[in-house]
């Protein structure tokens, strides 16, 4: 017999897949949004796209001032470099394409699965992208870095490289940061949430029908709860320039900018989804609410009593005329009267005659009319009538029990 469940247990275990779908829906929608911000190619044109010159940090003191201000202070400081030549240098020279082949390097390190060696970031990066930029440093300033100059450079900025270095590698190599890096972009992680999303909508399916409900409930349980993370990440991934527009590090706008669409694609998508799956169950409740009335009215017809065969009689009317006409034929139908049977009295063996209102007697006993004159004795009570001996016993039929008296 199939198990079946009451309201409170449907509303119970609805409520734990709706969490559940919920808990999901959003995990797979960042896993969606980081598999495309790592494989596609918004990161590294936000990477190229970033206005070194422009930029604001916070220095060791808690306040913000330029980037280039910044780098003058802690690597520069005897370089005779001004702050409006560093941002010269930052604005004319290509920084950016050294960023861009760094963020390459880690991006290519995720894509792959985090099998290979993740590559070293050390100070001599930075002196590379010096000597890249060694004309534009010479035509801003009027001359050149000497190597003196550069050594002292790679001395100041070695202890903060190998500082990122070692947060880089911590978090790229080690849990959580190592399970968000390798999994949560995978295919393999939306995959499996995919699945996980699949079997939580056939328990709501199996939770409908064990409550007696349409299975098309199951997909507007689903759909809806679904659609609620979606269309609350579409608006605030519609909202993103609004958000990014407060942000200070302007080297953080560019990344966010990205990951905003991306965000913004997957949260579209999965909205859409959830308004043709709700109709879906929509359509799928009509159609078998439909039928299910169509079985009831099929049911109650097989149900009704089939009327006995009724013999015809003479003028007698068929069933299937209407009340009215009934009514009507009845009417106007002559009436035949029934015929009396015929019943044969038994053969008196004297017939009696009954005397006229003037010649009747009574019995001088009780009083009975006496049916004969002559009887010598009243067929009531017995008692001799006549005193003479001459007197004829005639039998009289008794009327109690039709039958000639004594």
């Amino acid at each position: 017999m199939k198990k079946t469940y009451g309201k409170g247990k449907v509303i119970f275990h609805s409520t734990l897949c709706v969490i559940l779908i919920v808990l999901l829906a959003v995990a797979l929608i960042g896993s969606l949004t980081a598999s495309r911000w790592v494989k596609g190619k918004a990161v590294l044109d936000a990477a190229s796209s970033i206005p070194f010159d422009e930029m604001t940090v916070t220095n060791a003191q808690g306040t913000r001032e330029s980037f280039a201000k910044w780098v003058l202070d802690s690597y520069m400081q005897d370089s005779g470099i001004s702050e409006e030549q560093m941002k010269a240098i930052l604005h004319d020279g290509d920084f950016s394409k050294s960023f861009r082949s760094d963020v390459w390097i880690y991006l290519n390190y995720v894509r792959s699965g985090m099998q290979s060696e993740l590559p070293d970031f050390d100070a001599q990066k930075f002196i590379h992208a010096i000597d890249r930029n060694a004309d534009v440093i010479s035509d801003v300033t009027g001359s050149a870095l000497n190597a003196s100059q550069t050594s002292v450079i790679r001395e100041r900025i070695s202890p903060d490289a190998d500082a990122l270095n070692a947060g880089l590698k911590q978090a790229f190599t080690q849990n959580p940061g190592k399970l968000l890096f390798r999994w949560v972009p995978s295919m393999v992680m939306w995959i499996a949430l995919s699945v996980l999303l699949l079997l939580l909508l056939i328990r709501l399916i199996v939770i409908q029908v064990r409550g007696s409900r349409h299975i098309g409930s199951a997909f507007k349980t689903f759909s809806v709860t679904a659609f609620i993370p979606c269309v609350l990440l579409l608006i605030a991934s519609a909202a993103g320039p609004l958000c990014i527009g407060f942000t200070e590090d302007r080297w953080m706008k560019a990344p966010l900018t990205a990951l905003r669409t991306d965000l913004l694609i997957v949260t579209a998508i999965g909205t859409l989804g959830c308004i043709v799956l709700f109709g879906f169950g929509g359509i799928w409740n009509a159609i078998a609410k439909t039928v299910q009335e169509k079985h009831a009215a099929k049911q109650a017809v097989t149900a009704e009593p089939v009327p006995e065969a009724v013999p015809a009689f003479a003028g007698s009317i068929p069933e299937t005329v209407p009340v009215e006409e009934k009514a009507s034929a009845a009417e106007e139908a002559p009436v035949e009267p029934a015929p009396v049977p015929e019943v044969s009295a038994p053969a008196a063996e004297t017939p009696v005659q009954v005397p006229a209102p003037g010649q009747r007697k009574f019995c001088r006993f009780c009083g009975e009319t006496l049916v004969n004159p002559d009887a010598l004795f009243c067929y009531k009570c017995g008692n001799r009538q006549a005193e003479s001996d001459d007197a004829v016993i005639v039998p009289v039929e008794d009327p109690e029990t039709d039958s000639p008296a004594e």
